[in-house]
C-alpha cells in the first residue's frame, strides 16, 4: 500500500511538471552529471524491526549511492545508478537434537547472524521537464539492472556456510538464492549553485525512498 501511494504521488508530480512549457532549461545535450548521495530509510531493516521477536536484532545505516547521467538532448538522458545498502540481522534459533542412546531430544539455543549487504547496479533513462529557472532541473528516471548480495553467515560467532545456515523470516522475505535483478523508478530535482556544482533530491522505489546529495556537472 505504501509503495502504491508513493508511485501515485510521483506520477501526479510528473504530470504536473510535464504541463509546464516554459522555455528556460538547465539541461543541454552532451553534458555529464555525477551525483553522489545518501538515502534513507533502509526498508529491509525497518520492516524487519517492526516485527520484534526476542533475541532478534538488525543493523544497517541506510543507502549510499552514486549515479550519473549523460544528456542526449534537452529532454532525455541515459545513465547509471549504483546503490549500496548494508544490512545485517541476528536471530536466536532453538535446535533440537535426538539422542538414540537415551531415545530423548535435547535442545539448545544458537545465535545465527547474517550479513546481507546489497549492491544494485542499474542502467537508467532520464526524462527532463522544462522549468522557468535555469538553475533547476526536474526529471523522472527509471531502469533495471543487477541485484548483488554479499552474504556471510555466523553461528555463535563462527563463520559458516551461508546456504546451510540460512534462516528466513515471516515479516521480511529473504530469498535464497537472492533475486538477481533490481529496478528503480524515481522523481528527482537538481539545483545548481553554479555551472558545475549543486544539490539533488530524489523520491522513489527500488533503493532509497528518499535521497539527498551533490551534483557535479561536466
Amino acid at each position: 500500500m505504501k509503495l502504491k501511494v508513493l508511485l501515485s504521488i510521483l506520477t501526479i508530480g510528473a504530470v504536473l511538471f510535464s504541463s509546464n512549457t516554459l522555455t528556460a532549461q538547465s539541461i543541454t545535450p552532451n553534458t555529464f552529471i555525477l551525483q553522489p548521495y545518501i538515502g534513507a530509510p533502509n526498508m529491509k531493516k525497518w520492516i524487519y524491526d517492526t516485527e520484534y521477536q526476542e533475541g532478534n536484532k538488525s543493523s544497517g545505516f541506510g543507502h549510499v549511492g552514486l549515479s550519473g547521467e549523460l544528456t542526449v538532448s534537452e529532454r532525455f538522458g541515459i545513465g547509471f545508478d549504483a546503490i549500496y545498502s548494508p544490512f545485517s540481522r541476528e536471530s536466536v534459533e532453538t535446535i533440537s537434537k535426538y539422542d538414540p542412546d537415551t531415545d530423548t531430544y535435547t535442545t539448545h539455543n544458537e545465535v545465527r547472524a547474517f550479513d546481507e549487504d546489497k549492491l544494485r547496479l542499474i542502467a537508467k533513462v532520464y526524462i527532463h521537464f522544462n522549468v522557468e529557472n535555469p538553475k533547476w532541473d526536474i526529471y523522472i528516471s527509471g531502469g533495471v539492472g543487477a541485484n548483488i548480495i554479499f552474504a556471510k553467515a555466523y553461528i555463535d560467532g563462527v563463520e559458516t556456510d551461508y546456504q546451510s545456515a540460512f534462516v528466513n523470516n515471516t515479516s521480511v522475505p529473504f530469498y535464497n538464492p537472492p533475486f538477481p535483478f533490481s529496478g528503480r523508478f524515481c522523481f528527482g530535482t537538481r539545483y545548481f549553485f553554479s555551472d558545475h556544482f549543486g544539490v539533488n533530491f530524489e523520491a522513489g522505489v527500488g533503493g532509497p525512498p528518499f535521497s539527498f546529495g551533490l551534483n557535479v556537472r561536466f
